[in-house]
This record gives C-alpha cells, structure tokens and sequence, in this order.
C-alpha cells in the first residue's frame, strides 16, 4: 500500500495571529517590545511620520491589552496588530534588508490601517490627551503635609 504524504498545515492566517496576540498577554508584550526594538534600529531610514504611526498603533495596543482603553471595536485592535506583525515581519513583501525600500511595504499597511480607523484613533488620541500623566523626574507634592518646626527646636 503506498504512502500518503503528509500535507503540511497551512501558515496561520494574520488574523489568527493577532487574534492570538490579543487573547495571550505575552504574545502582546513580546510583540510590542518587538515593534519598539525594531522601530529605534530603523529610526533614521524613514520620516518621522512613519514612526510616530508605529507608536500610536503600539500604544492603541497596549492601552487596549493592558484594559486601559477598550472604546473602540475589536477589529480595529485586530489591524492594529495585523499592521504591527507584519512591520516586525522581515520577510514580508519587501524585505526589510533592502533599506528605505524595505520599509514601503510596512508604511503601506501602517497607513491603510491608520486610514482605515481614522474615528477610532481620534477617540483614542483624546483619551490619551485627557489621561493624568506624572511628570518625570518629579514626585508629586502634597500641601499641607509637611511638618512645621517647633519654635523651640533650633
């Protein structure tokens, strides 16, 4: 009798992926730290636009992940990390190895992504502006909680 071959499972689909990236907490944080260690080796091939895009669609994740910020629908977190697996992808259209070329095909779907979930990211940009952020380096004071000498200690 002869042998059947074994057919290999096909690749998982990007929205597998992603679906698998928003359901693991650290499939999430390996991904993200991925897109940050990939963006600051790539900073000077491409304009600053490109990366302030990568950075917004990584805090949407993170926000979202982290259960910070859940106001806009799932698919849309679905692109944005669709969007994030293929830029940290160096074999997708264009390798990544070609330079500046290399990075076309990642701002392509960065900005057909940002286009796409133009409503959802302006809610998110003012959410984001809205939230309390500690400023660095100082600690926050509290009036009135300091203590006074006693005039008799000298």
């Amino acid at each position: 009798m002869p042998r059947r071959k074994r057919e290999a499972a096909p690749p998982p689909l990007p929205v597998d992926r992603a679906r698998h990236v928003l359901t693991d907490p650290e499939a999430a944080r390996r991904l993200l730290e991925r897109v940050k260690v990939k963006a600051k080796e790539a900073a000077k091939k491409a304009p600053k636009q490109f990366w302030d895009q990568v950075s917004l669609l990584r805090r949407m994740v993170a926000a979202y992940v982290k259960g910070e910020y859940r106001d806009f629908p799932v698919k849309t977190v679905l692109f944005a990390i669709a969007a994030l697996l293929y830029f940290v992808n160096p074999f997708d259209l264009i390798p990544d190895w070609l330079g500046v070329l290399g990075l076309l095909d990642d701002a392509s779907v960065i900005a057909f992504v940002i286009n796409s979930a133009q409503t959802d990211i302006t809610k998110f940009k003012k959410w984001e502006a809205t939230k309390s952020k500690p400023v660095r380096g100082k600690k926050p004071t509290r009036r009135g909680t300091r203590r006074r000498r006693s005039p008799t200690a000298a």
